[in-house]
């Protein structure tokens, strides 16, 4: 019995000792890099260091896209599940602060069959504080966002499948007066699918729905106002109802 004690604990010991002692860390920062790499993001780790229970801490972790801040996490905290090692899979939960909020989730990855899974949760994000809103505009972000990836080289959107679902309150400075902002978006191999967002005003509800590739966007906007707009007239299909068709590039609208 005495035995077969001995041996659990230094099976249970094991992961956190080879953690501590055999893994350096630029080769966790790497893997970072690498797998965000696949979703076309360069992410820069400030200060990063393990802890000897399987834990990891990080001052600062920013991503930017074509070159321009994207997101920017700070007080960085996670950890490792000894237990996910022994069915050959990497299982990471983690929080963070980001933009007065915060952010928090898993994230897994199959040791053999590369494949990957992400599943997160914001909560309180100030719109104002994030690096892409250049614009005045203010309001709180709380979203949920579910993203699985293919084998290595194949993570991001084009191998991948994911939803964001989001809504924001209390906006301020919002075009047309919006107050609220609901939406659901599906990632898929093709880009990204606006499935649908709704706005809300005193006066105004409008409906948008579309997709998004390659940084272009083709949506279709639906408005219904109580009070009828001339400078919409040309899109009016019945007395305040209104249909858009709106596309572009999105950095243009960042």
């Amino acid at each position: 019995m005495k035995k077969i004690l001995i041996i659990l604990v230094v099976l249970l010991l094991l992961p956190s000792l080879l953690w501590y002692a055999a893994v350096p860390d630029n080769a966790i920062t790497y893997l970072i890099a690498s797998r965000a790499e696949n979703l076309g993001l360069d992410v820069e780790v400030k200060n990063f260091h393990k802890g000897p229970l399987l834990n990891f801490a990080a001052d600062a972790v920013s991503a930017e896209a074509d070159g321009k801040r994207a997101l920017a996490f700070e007080d960085v905290r996670g950890r490792l599940n000894p237990l996910s090692l022994f069915l050959f899979r990497l299982r990471i939960s983690f929080k963070a602060k980001l933009a007065r909020g915060s952010a928090s989730g898993v994230y897994s990855y199959g040791l053999f069959s590369g494949r990957s899974r992400l599943a997160a949760e914001l909560k309180d994000v100030q719109i104002s504080e994030l690096p892409p809103v250049k614009k005045p505009v203010m309001g709180n972000l709380g979203a949920s966002v579910t993203f699985t990836g293919g084998p290595a080289g194949n993570g991001g959107p084009g191998g991948g499948r994911g939803s964001l679902i989001f809504s924001l309150k209390d906006l301020k400075h919002f075009p047309y007066g919006f107050k609220t902002a609901n939406g659901v978006l599906d990632i898929t191999p093709a880009g990204i699918r606006v499935k649908s967002v709704s706005l809300d005003s005193a006066e105004v509800y409008a409906k948008l729905k579309g997709d998004l590739q390659n940084g272009i966007y083709n949506i279709r906007l639906e408005i219904t106002s109580a009070n009828p707009n001339p400078l919409l007239s040309r899109y009016q299909v019945s007395p305040g109802y209104y249909v858009i068709p709106l596309s572009g590039r999105l950095r243009q609208l960042l």
